[in-house]
């Protein structure tokens, strides 16, 4: 289904065509510009899931492998590129609730965004910023003069969000190297076992899930980023992967990325973040940061 788009008054990076974001992300926004008293540079803002397939197409090639699965193939980055791209149908942007800027350098321009309910979600990059109307503290205001985008539908349900961000902290202190056909789970405590794992999850509900990976390596090998998902109240404890993604070594012998994944947390369920490197590698990798941002949606 389309989302309803509000043209918000400037044009699209790169496609010249009107910018646009859904109804209460525009009002919002409109928001921003009157306080800063200025129209807000953007980069990107709602995008089609056919712009997001040309992004992955432009930074990333069919493979028989690859960091995430679309139009029947699998998809890795191209040899050289840095650009992170998500899988499409999963980008903010396509329906509208994501905006790229360069402004965010601006002094105290993260904190007033946050104060209208945009968010930056992913720490590989800055210049995103996602709208959640639950941390929106001027949704209520009365609507600006001419603000067609601010009139909006009754009041919806407002949703609160809760985090849970937590670390690794062998790889925060020293780095964890793995080798070829090992790994680890997160624990944000030292000098555990590596099969000692942290739950990364609270209460009951849908959750964003962002694991962060920073790791150096042979150019070409790779690591496996998995969550995993544990009924504690089963007879016996049962485990399921329900997601795992590749995350690929550069020719610089990096990783640096984010990526999302989007759940519902049952009662009693846990939810374990782990990282392995395949018996394939080359070399070891050594990972200097595994952290995880756990978002939990809740009805107010």
């Amino acid at each position: 289904m389309t989302p309803t788009q509000v043209d918000i008054g400037r044009n699209q990076h790169g496609t010249g065509r009107p910018a646009w974001l859904a109804p209460a992300a525009a009002a919002s926004l409109r928001r921003v510009d009157h306080a800063r008293g200025k129209t807000t540079q953007v980069n990107w803002a709602g995008r089609s899931e056919a712009e997001q397939f040309a992004l992955v197409k432009k930074y990333y090639v069919r493979s028989s492998w690859g960091e995430f699965k679309y139009d029947g193939s699998w998809w890795r980055k191209k040899p050289g590129s840095r650009v992170v791209v998500a899988k499409p149908t999963t980008s903010p942007h396509e329906p509208g609730n994501a905006l790229d800027t360069d402004e965010w350098t601006v002094p105290g321009f993260v904190a007033l965004m946050a104060e209208h309910g945009w968010i930056r979600t992913l720490k590989s990059e800055p210049w995103h910023f996602v709208y959640f109307a639950s941390r929106d503290k001027h949704r209520n205001d009365p609507p600006l003069s001419g603000d067609t985008a601010a009139v909006a539908p009754p009041k919806p349900k407002e949703i609160k969000v809760k985090t849970y961000h937590y670390q690794d902290k062998d790889a925060r202190d020293a780095g964890r190297t793995i080798k070829p056909g090992a790994g680890f789970y997160l624990h944000d405590k030292a000098g555990l076992a590596t099969s000692q794992a942290k739950n990364v999850v609270g209460g009951v509900g849908p959750y964003s899930i962002t694991p962060h990976v920073y790791a150096t390596g042979t150019p070409g090998d790779v690591v496996e980023l998995t969550l995993i998902w544990q009924a504690t109240k089963a007879k016996p404890v049962k485990n399921s992967t329900h997601y795992v993604e590749r995350l690929v070594v550069d020719k610089d012998g990096q990783i640096r990325a984010s990526r999302e994944f989007k759940r519902g947390v049952a009662a009693g369920d846990a939810v374990f973040v782990r990282i392995d490197a395949p018996k394939t590698n080359k070399g070891p990798v050594t990972v200097s940061l595994l952290d995880c941002d756990a978002y939990l949606f809740m009805v107010a």
